[in-house]
């Protein structure tokens, strides 16, 4: 016992603790950060640099028709359709006529002769029951996994009903795929692109041939998808007198894409706001080209997220909402104030279209136009 005690090995023993402290005092001094799942990181430099970019990024998700789970094979939703000017919409239901959760909600709902949107104070609760509604009203736009042909790109348009106040129908599934949206007076063309392959290749950190990014992104919207052509449409359909897309419509185009996330960032060098900025640039550009339009395309980012966060049925997160509020104006008399002369009706339809991306507003357009051409009053010749 005594030799072991020694004042020669007391300092050695002393010399290993005090070493030993200052290593836990060095790795003190680097707390350990929980990051969000993609922004995981990695700080080991002897790390291959590719294997560590695909072990970084397999915490992201790929918006891809493999990955989304059961949610390409529900059967609720709108897997694509077509309604054109003339159309009737019979899934487009009253939405004052049933319950709301909200007093607010309740209060923008109930009134029948409300034509224009309100402000809205708490917006993601607000988006959370309009998720909630659109879900139980099935007016998802769902991307589809079985349009092998051309990966699934998927596009409808809806026509806003004369006959119904109020109009709600969006796209999810928006974890890293991007959707074009032409909003209008009358109506909406709204589509859900893959992320891979039409930006992306499967499985890899390339960037997809510019071919396959035109023959299944832009491609598809103008002409609607080939594999589903009883479904699917394009927005050169829409375009010509009487359709929804019409210059008189006064159509807005809205790409909805995401943002490059910190990981991507950091493993791939990108330092665009948006992951895919080049591609989206060139695809408003060309969508600008085609469709005539009073505002230019408008490019609007969104946050990454999980698949299944992305189809909740009642998040804000992965979607993008239109919703419509609209009701018939009194008829209006014509130039002449005197009573007694010739006076003309022109029964209008006035109302308002706003676009949801997350919890955010990101436009809002008021519109009035004539609800049937004008009647000349006879009586009084």
């Amino acid at each position: 016992m005594h030799t072991l005690l020694n004042p020669f090995n007391i300092l050695v023993i002393l010399a290993i603790f005090k070493t030993f402290a200052s290593c836990l005092t060095h790795h003190a001094d680097k707390p350990i950060t929980i990051l969000p799942y993609n922004e995981l990181r990695s700080t080991d430099s002897s790390l291959d640099s590719r294997t560590s970019k695909v072990q970084a990024l397999g915490a992201e998700e790929e918006c891809a028709p493999g990955n989304c789970g059961a949610a390409c094979a529900e059967n609720s939703g709108i897997a694509a359709g077509n309604i054109t000017s003339g159309s009737t919409v019979p899934f487009a239901r009253n939405l004052s006529g049933g319950p709301i959760h909200t007093n607010s909600l309740q209060d923008i709902r109930n009134n029948l002769q409300k034509r224009y949107l309100d402000p809205v104070p708490d917006t993601r609760e607000y988006v959370h029951i309009l998720s909630s509604i659109i879900s139980h009203e099935e007016q998802w736009l769902l991307p589809s996994s079985r349009l092998h042909g051309v990966h699934g790109t998927t596009t409808t348009s809806f026509q806003y009903p004369l006959d119904e106040f109020s109009t709600l129908l969006g796209v999810k599934g928006l974890y890293g795929c991007t959707s074009v949206i032409v909003a209008s007076n009358t109506g909406v063309f709204i589509s859900h692109i893959w992320e891979s392959p039409t930006f992306k290749n499967k499985g890899d950190l390339s960037q997809s041939d510019e071919e396959v990014f035109w023959r299944t992104g832009y491609n598809i919207l103008r002409d609607g998808n080939p594999t589903d052509r009883e479904r699917s449409i394009g927005f050169t359909s829409l375009m010509g007198p009487g359709g929804i897309l019409n210059i008189t419509q006064r159509p807005v185009v809205f790409i909805i894409t995401p943002f490059t996330s910190q990981i991507q960032r950091q493993y791939l060098g990108i330092t665009t706001r948006l992951r895919y900025e080049l591609r989206v640039n060139k695809l408003a550009l060309a969508l600008r080209k085609r469709i005539r339009s009073p505002e230019r395309a408008q490019i609007i980012g969104y946050s990454r997220t999980h698949q299944h966060t992305a189809h909740d049925r009642e998040g804000y997160l992965g979607r993008a909402i239109v919703e419509v509020e609209q009701g018939s104006a009194e008829p209006r008399r014509g130039n002449d104030s005197d009573d007694e002369g010739p006076f003309t009706y022109d029964p209008t339809i006035e109302g308002s279209w706003r676009l949801w991306v997350e919890d955010r507003v990101v436009f809002e357009q008021r519109y009035s136009h004539p609800l049937v051409p004008s009647l000349r009053n006879i009586s009084n010749p």
